[in-house]
């Protein structure tokens, strides 16, 4: 967008710098100082900090790319690289943070995903991704209402079978085969029955929700610790169960396996 600018500078001084060379003209210092004069006026509308027609540059890329948002429609190529050009890189963050905000509150998921697309290489640090993360959650449930609904009931009343008054117990979900990483974990105590949503997920998106979206194989563990003081322990995979998104799952009694000490 620069380079234009550049360019026709150049031109407008190429028959000022050929009137200097000539051997005889007497106006040699007025034609320098206009010179000088009009190349400042170019360098500050472009490159200072008060530059006016950089400033209209990125207020104009602003409202194209919130009018994108407004219609819905897909925030294309040539934008973003417009805005990698004219938004200054401390600035780039914030940008897109607002954009996503925006795009998701209004409920326009073509300008979300291309969006999110676009946005997951600026969010670095754990934290950042954190954030990436929540938006990309967000528009996961924008787009697919059911994934708010999503819950697993762990029913461990069995173990009232077993003489067991359950002192702690602690449920985690797992990808079958997947990364070392719950997509639900719940710490609780005086419960035979355990719900587990995705807001007991380590990782937003990574989650009961994604699984049951993608119909993904789980493995459930469980670890129980009795008030006299004897443990069980559990483990098994399973599928949710598509046409509800809440699941209930009850653990028997001949499931359980005694954890020596």
């Amino acid at each position: 967008m620069i380079l234009p600018y550049i360019a026709i500078t150049i031109l407008f001084l190429l028959p000022i710098i050929a009137f200097l060379f000539k051997q005889v003209t007497n106006l040699k210092g007025v034609v320098i100082g206009v010179t000088v004069f009009i190349t400042s006026i170019v360098l500050l509308a472009y490159f200072s900090s008060f530059s006016f027609i950089g400033n209209y540059q990125i207020s104009s890329l602003n409202n194209k790319i919130i009018q994108k948002i407004l219609n819905n429609n897909e925030i294309e190529d040539d934008l973003f690289s417009e805005f990698d050009l004219l938004v200054p890189l401390e600035d780039q963050k914030i940008w897109l943070v607002k954009y996503l905000n925006k795009s998701i509150s209004d409920k326009k998921i073509k300008s979300a995903e291309s969006l999110i697309a676009f946005s997951e290489p600026f969010f670095q640090t754990n934290e950042e991704k954190l954030v990436f993360y929540n938006f990309y959650t967000m528009l996961r449930d924008l787009k697919f209402p059911i994934s708010k609904e999503v819950a697993l009931m762990v029913d461990l009343s069995s173990l009232g079978s077993l003489e067991c008054s359950i002192l702690e117990s602690e449920i985690e979900v797992y990808i079958n085969n997947g990364p070392e990483i719950p997509i639900a974990s719940k710490k609780s105590s005086d419960l035979d029955k355990i719900l587990l949503d995705s807001s007991h997920s380590l990782i937003p998106g990574f989650d009961l929700s994604s699984a049951y979206l993608n119909n993904e194989e789980m493995l459930l563990e469980a670890k129980i610790l009795c008030e006299n003081g004897v443990s069980y322990s559990f483990e098994s995979t399973f599928f949710f169960i598509i046409s509800s998104p809440i699941n209930d799952y009850k653990i028997e009694t001949n499931q359980w396996s005694t954890v020596t000490q």
